[in-house]
């Protein structure tokens, strides 16, 4: 939430990628608009979603951009957007969408691609497309995709990522860089091909983002009917290191991470080496975090099990005096830049 390419301040330029969680933080606090007490959740490091109090129910809203591919931008847009929905425990319903795409290199058939894959998406998902905005502009090289969710949630099944508690144990359903996987392949696939990647392994990866799928909206609901979760996070940029740093940045905790339990397949690994990416740090779409009491970890890692969802546990949350450290003592560190960035030079 509120990430931007490049941010000035006087005469400092920051890096591509999320702005650092200091200033992200201090700007939140310094300027948060009017004072609205039905907003129950509003931004935060490590939120996904705001949380409003219609009444009966809790409306969950969140806004994501499609910035690293213009590859099947509308249908990722709507995913990600969903995921972030989905992890604060709501369905997710209407979408908005705004598409900039750029000036002398557009053409209507680019704008139908985008328009296509939304439709697509939302099918799918049984989600409502309510409006948006479309420009041509300048400043711009590529299609800029941004996305925004509205979703319901029952008041008694809302779930915040600062609801983690100490001494939880954290799952990971699905596996690292999976997204990341499907960006390479796509953005890269002459560099692959000339590097002796066969056409089907190109295309497996490039379908990355269909199977093993960059949505978690089925994993979450899962989560939520098998066991009592206390929060879940949707990691995105900067990969699983960083959306554990943030978990634990929501609640306010320590945690010890495992990273040799965290998974991803041997493709990743593959293509991630090709580009001295870390996978563990580059973009996750298609992991959940999911915070929940030891005693229910089984219970639900079973349950993905029967659902064909690969699931470990990889991490636990300590007191905040502990730190934010790997089980060998290394520190967990929040990554403003994605791993993915090295592949744009």
């Amino acid at each position: 939430m509120f990430s931007a390419a490049l941010f000035l301040k006087g005469n400092h330029m920051l890096e591509t990628g999320k702005l650092p969680h200091e200033l992200l933080d201090r700007l939140i606090r310094s300027y948060p608009g009017a004072t609205d007490p039905r907003v129950k959740a509003g931004p935060a490091v490590g939120m996904d979603a705001a949380v409003i109090d219609a009444g009966d129910t809790y409306i969950v809203a969140a806004s994501d951009p499609v910035t690293f591919t213009d590859a099947e931008a509308g249908w990722y847009c709507v995913h990600v957007n969903a995921n972030d929905v989905a992890c604060m425990g709501a369905v997710p319903k209407w979408f908005f969408i705004t598409v900039l795409l750029p000036a002398r290199a557009a053409d209507e058939k680019t704008v139908e691609s985008v328009f296509s894959s939304v439709h697509r998406a939302c099918t799918e998902t049984g989600i409502s497309v309510c409006g948006g905005h479309t420009e041509v502009t300048h400043g711009i090289d590529r299609p800029l995709v941004c996305g925004h969710m509205i979703g319901e949630a029952d008041k008694e099944k809302l779930v915040l990522p600062s609801n983690a508690q100490e001494g939880d144990t954290v799952i990971l359903a699905g596996g690292a860089a999976v997204e990341a996987t499907s960006i390479i392949a796509r953005e890269k696939e002459q560099t692959l091909r000339k590097r002796g990647y066969g056409e089907s392994v190109i295309s497996e990866c490039a379908d990355y983002i269909y199977n093993p799928g960059i949505s978690v909206v089925r994993e979450a609901a899962i989560a939520l009917k098998t066991a009592q979760v206390h929060a879940m996070h949707d990691p995105t940029e900067g990969g699983i290191r960083t959306g554990l740093w943030e978990l634990a940045e929501a609640c306010g905790m320590g945690i010890e991470v495992y990273p040799e339990r965290i998974f991803c397949s041997e493709n990743t690994r593959r293509l991630c080496a090709e580009f001295d990416i870390d996978p563990l740090g580059a973009i996750s779409s298609g992991a959940l975090l999911i915070a929940l009491h030891p005693s229910d970890a089984e219970a639900l890692r079973e349950r993905f099990e029967e659902e064909g969802i690969a699931s470990a546990t990889v991490a636990s949350f300590k007191p905040l005096q502990f730190g934010r450290k790997t089980d060998t003592g290394a520190e967990v560190e929040y990554s403003v830049k994605d791993e993915i960035t090295k592949l744009f030079g």
